[in-house]
């Protein structure tokens, strides 16, 4: 009977943390959507699409885009940036937990561009998502598989001392750009 009961309500638990994830992955499906329309994604149209899923999704903790930025492309991304007024903008990379520093020259960063809400969140602006080991696998997943793609359990950058979240990725390539094959995916992400 206990062995029963245990089933159950493992079950309800299991098919609610599904749902829970579906409505996560229709978030980010819709900003597929939205991407492909409008692929020059600016800061305020990032704002505007990301508030409406907070007060619908509490556990949701935050909403990024990470651009892909070739090392050769770094200096201008990154004085790009802090003309939209983050005067101290750099690509970081997390050292320790809770430890961000100038990223290493790598061939190509992908960097935390956009974050929302800000406010609690702003430790991963700029994190270049591949230099983190627990994320490094999943971004590489998504990218050559082209779905949606979780990290396992981690400590978010931004609140280090939370016991756990994770990352659900979702690559985006240009609305023009094919994507069909392994080598355009990596090529075109």
């Amino acid at each position: 009977r206990l062995r029963l009961l245990f089933e159950r309500q493992a079950e309800s638990l299991a098919q609610a943390i599904r749902e829970r994830l579906d409505d996560y992955l229709d978030v980010l499906h819709a900003f597929e959507s939205f991407y492909a329309n409008v692929p020059e994604v600016s800061r305020q149209a990032f704002y505007t699409f990301a508030q409406r899923f907070f007060a619908r999704y509490p556990g949701l903790q935050a909403l990024s885009l990470a651009l892909r930025v070739p090392d050769a492309q770094r200096e201008d991304y990154e004085q790009a940036v802090r003309r939209e007024g983050f005067a101290d903008f750099q690509i970081m990379e997390q050292t320790a937990p809770g430890v961000l520093v100038r990223a290493a020259r790598r061939p190509e960063y992908i960097a935390v561009t956009y974050i929302e809400p800000w406010a609690g969140n702003e430790a991963a602006f700029g994190l270049d998502i591949e230099s983190v080991p627990d994320r490094l696998e999943a971004v590489q997943q998504a990218r050559d598989t082209g779905q949606p793609t979780a990290t396992g359990r981690l400590s978010l950058v931004q609140d280090p001392d939370r016991a756990s979240g994770l990352l659900i990725l979702l690559p985006l390539y240009g609305p023009a750009l094919q994507h069909a094959t392994l080598e355009e995916r990596r090529q075109n992400l």
